[in-house]
């Protein structure tokens, strides 16, 4: 499943939050074999963020990763 969340963001809608919710959802399912792809992730602080609620990739512009020292 990939979550688009800058996309989430241009339209004030929490991405990371739906990010949890979706993790919480699959974790009830251990027979579900689905990953959580956080994409259009644009700033630093989201790359940590969807580590700690449970994506399983995200997708980072190179100009994100170089701006998280």
């Amino acid at each position: 499943m990939s979550l688009f969340l800058g996309r989430l963001d241009d339209i004030s809608q929490p991405g990371i939050d739906l990010i949890q919710t979706i993790s919480a959802i699959f974790n009830n399912y251990p027979d579900l074999h689905c990953g959580i792809i956080a994409a259009s992730v644009r700033n630093p602080i989201h790359v940590t963020d969807c580590a700690l609620v449970g994506a399983d990739i995200a997708t980072v512009p190179y100009k994100v990763i170089r701006s998280t020292h």
